[in-house]
């Protein structure tokens, strides 16, 4: 993937419980770092068909391979910082071919 394709600025949140003053914790979503990704929609498949009708969408986020983006897991939160669309992170991010990049696994419309 070239990097005219990573069209999208996407934010990156990781889950941490915060005291909320009442001896109990809440978990609140800490923004970590802003990046450049790129969002191929899935279109196809059993799953995805399935997801579309409980109006979840599926995709696959790549984004440029650092130090920052090396850090993402599975319980992370990606909001694009254009449409306000939030994704859950559904998989460990894999390194491409050329090592230069991480493509992941995620979905919109489910719990946050």
């Amino acid at each position: 993937m070239d990097a005219g394709r990573l069209n999208r600025r996407l934010q990156f949140s990781k889950r941490q419980d915060q005291d909320d003053g009442a001896g109990n914790t809440k978990g609140t979503w800490i923004p970590q770092f802003e990046c450049a990704a790129g969002i191929k929609r899935l279109k196809s498949g059993e799953g995805v068909l399935a997801a579309r009708l409980e109006a979840k969408e599926q995709i696959i986020v790549t984004v440029r391979r650092s130090a920052n983006t090396k850090q993402i897991t599975h319980e992370w939160l990606a909001e694009d910082m254009r449409s306000g669309a939030v994704y859950m992170v559904k998989e460990e991010p894999r390194e491409s071919d050329d090592r230069g990049f991480f493509d992941f696994l995620a979905m919109s419309g489910v719990a946050a």
